[in-house]
């Protein structure tokens, strides 16, 4: 684990906040991971060092261009326990190579059978995750009960949140709506800000566990389902690559904590 990591879990877990019953979810590639139970047969992803100055992993992906934008990296990562509001935080770093092009998927969470992919809305299944957009700009992405469009919507920012070779925190901050109320939202910091946010939404119309928060989607890829989502040079089709590390998922809504570290990737 990274130093500036530590000093995240330090910050979180103290003042008040106890562990045993926050955290639902902790992925910091420093222990074993078991990369073929939730990655099987993909040569896309890889837990390894970093960069070659310092002792810590973390998870390196490869977006590998085709005629629909980029292959399809996805995964579910059970929580401990289903709950109604959830934080979500983990950090990114776009390698040098990386194009945002017309933009594509990063990671959220979801119920236990998530809409997605323009599927068919449900009363217990909904999901959550931002995008990467267009010159490192962010965008929600939400798919709630609203059966008049077929895929997901979100606030998109004004100015660029993302940059290659930097470290970023990503804070997610989701609240379900209860049961006759319009108080579901997403809120979505980087680097502690606040970039967008999207109030009064009806994630669910059934109430039961089968609708609470109970997945970390692992999601990311460019697109999309056209080729101009690909990532190109002169050449053709061309691979790009991102990090990605210290997935944590506490119960409840939590302030954001920002990097303070200077590490590139």
């Amino acid at each position: 684990m990274r130093y500036f990591s530590i000093i995240f879990v330090f910050v979180l877990f103290t003042g008040g906040i106890k562990a045993a019953d926050e955290k639902l979810l902790q992925i910091d590639f420093e222990e074993s991971f078991d990369k073929e139970k939730y990655f099987k047969f993909s040569n896309l992803v890889e837990v390894k060092q970093f960069n070659e100055y310092e002792n810590n992993k973390a998870l390196r992906v490869t977006y590998e261009a085709y005629n629909e934008g980029t292959k399809r990296i996805t995964s579910r990562f059970p929580l401990i326990t289903k709950v109604d509001t959830a934080t979500f935080f983990y950090d990114v770093c776009f390698e040098t190579d990386f194009q945002w092009v017309k933009g594509g998927k990063l990671h959220g969470l979801s119920p236990d059978a998530p809409v997605t992919g323009g599927n068919k809305r449900r009363g217990d299944g909904w999901s959550a995750r931002i995008l990467f957009k267009e010159k490192g700009k962010l965008q929600n992405y939400l798919y709630d009960q609203n059966t008049k469009v077929r895929y997901g919507f979100g606030s998109k920012s004004i100015n660029q949140v993302f940059f290659k070779r930097r470290w970023h925190r990503v804070t997610m901050q989701l609240q379900l709506n209860a049961k006759g109320k319009y108080d579901g939202f997403l809120k979505t910091y980087v680097d502690g800000v606040k970039v967008v946010e999207n109030n009064n939404v009806i994630f669910r119309t059934d109430f039961s566990d089968k609708s609470l928060i109970s997945n970390f989607l692992f999601s990311t890829f460019h697109g999309g389902n056209k080729k101009s989502f690909a990532p190109q040079d002169s050449s053709g089709y061309k691979n790009v690559h991102a990090w990605f590390d210290n997935f944590t998922v506490l119960k409840g809504i939590h302030s954001p904590v920002p990097l303070t570290n200077t590490n590139i990737c």
